[in-house]
């Protein structure tokens, strides 16, 4: 494959590795197998719920959204607030001003302050809007997960609730997946089996520290 990290984007000595995919792909699967091989994963999901907890924030997030009585510390709340949102672009971009700068900022403070661990091989992150909110800027690698539709929609039906116009209407609000994919420079399939998935991460994994100089070497395949 043709090198795709050749002129780094980050500054830290590590390969920053950028995950995107469909919903309900296993985007989420995939950077734990990452974390498995000395990777450190940069959930931004999680850091988005930190966020929400921020008294300011919260209370920004009540005014935006006309509601007075949302605890955002309740794990409920992202699922309320996606609810709220939905359909509606300008509160999806209010959202977004507040939360996303702080996520960006989070995550530059976890890579500036483990940039010099030398049991960290490279850094992943586990981003749901990598392109969309421009973060795939920030990585020297970025890996497409690929599952069918049908099987995305069942597991987000399983996991999420959600019918087959819910993953299309949520999805229709992204970035075109075969436009994401054809953006990375290494696919993952995750359609089959665990051992397989281990797999294939390993060899992407194996495959971009080689394309850096400032990479170390990759650990043994699984299997």
């Amino acid at each position: 494959m043709e090198s795709q990290i050749e002129n780094r984007r980050s500054k830290i000595p590590k390969p920053v590795i950028g995950v995107a995919g469909g919903i309900g792909a296993g985007k989420s699967t995939v950077a734990r197998e990452f974390a498995r091989l000395g990777c450190r994963v940069i959930d931004s999901d999680a850091d988005a719920h930190a966020v929400l907890r921020q008294p300011e924030v919260a209370d920004a997030v009540r005014r935006l959204l006309e509601m007075p009585d949302l605890d955002t510390a309740d794990p409920q709340a992202r699922r309320l607030i996606a609810r709220r949102v939905f359909g509606r672009p300008d509160l999806v971009d209010g959202l977004n001003r507040l939360i996303h700068p702080r996520v960006h900022a989070m995550r530059r403070a976890t890579l500036a302050e483990l940039a010099g661990d030398d049991s960290i091989v490279a850094f992943v992150l586990d981003t749901p809007l990598l392109f969309e909110a421009g973060v795939d800027g920030e990585c020297d690698a970025l890996v497409f997960v690929e599952a069918s539709e049908a099987l995305r929609q069942q597991r987000v039906a399983s996991s999420r609730g959600w019918s087959a116009d819910d993953l299309a209407a949520r999805q229709g609000h992204q970035m075109d997946l075969a436009e994401k994919r054809r953006r990375c420079g290494w696919v993952v399939r995750n359609d089959g089996d665990l051992a397989d998935l281990q797999r294939q991460v390993a060899r992407t994994l194996e495959e971009i520290l080689k394309q850096t100089s400032r990479g170390r070497a990759a650990p043994d395949r699984p299997g």
